[in-house]
């Protein structure tokens, strides 16, 4: 069931992917998260390719660890992870915050650091989405990554809301 405001209660369509939808277990998010390291390292042109049975494509690891649904409706949620009365990037920032602090437990970077501007394609409705014409990705939610240059790994993410007015 989805919640629009505190007045309205709205439910799935039929064949929406949310209207079979179960509570996402530890175990699940670990092989979320694997899979999700997987499509960085071998990236494809779309997010379906890795669930294709095509030779050229074909993936075992993702067919294995889950069906391309439930991986789908996953990652099409996984930003709503925040409180439920969380607004706007208090919804995203505990999420992001946590996962920086285990990624600076896990490694020791090296001498060579660089900030590094990355950009995520949205197409979907956020006050903090970007534009550029420049880009590929037209709209984009931006971000500023300190990155390990020898090896590309992320130590922390501070995205872009705009600027700063109080």
């Amino acid at each position: 069931m989805l919640k629009s405001d505190a007045s309205k209660t709205t439910f799935p369509r039929k064949r929406s992917r949310f209207a079979s939808w179960t509570p996402v277990t530890r175990a699940e998010l670990y092989k979320f998260f694997a899979v999700m390291t997987l499509m960085g390292l071998d990236p494809r042109p779309v997010i379906k390719d890795f669930w294709s049975r095509a030779w050229y494509y074909y993936t075992p690891a993702c067919h294995q660890l889950f069906s391309r649904e439930r991986f789908l409706t996953i990652f099409q949620t996984i930003l709503h992870t925040g409180q439920p009365e969380a607004e706007s990037k208090a919804k995203i920032e505990p999420f992001v915050d946590s996962h920086c602090k285990r990624f600076n437990e896990v490694f020791s970077p090296f001498r060579q650091l660089s900030i590094d501007e990355m950009v995520v394609g949205y197409k979907g409705r956020w006050q903090y989405k970007q534009f550029n014409a420049s880009k590929p990705e037209k709209y984009h939610i931006k971000s500023f990554g300190l990155v390990d240059s020898t090896y590309g790994y992320v130590l922390q993410i501070l995205t872009y809301f705009g600027v700063y007015t109080s």
